[in-house]
């Protein structure tokens, strides 16, 4: 995901073992957290850092 001026807004790493989202939309979550489809970002982002999505290999 990028800002509305090109930079990166969220970063993510896996590793194979390990797995980290640094996510620099703090406000987006912040305010409203659960307007505009941010709470189906959380959930989302919950499970990819738990690693469902190995199940659907």
């Amino acid at each position: 995901m990028v800002s509305s001026h090109g930079h990166p807004l969220t970063c993510v790493v896996d590793d194979g073992q390990h797995r980290l989202i640094v996510d620099g939309g703090y406000t987006r979550l912040f305010c409203h957290w659960d307007a505009a489809g941010s709470a189906r970002l959380v959930k989302n982002a919950s499970a990819w850092l738990c690693g469902v999505d190995a199940d659907w290999v």
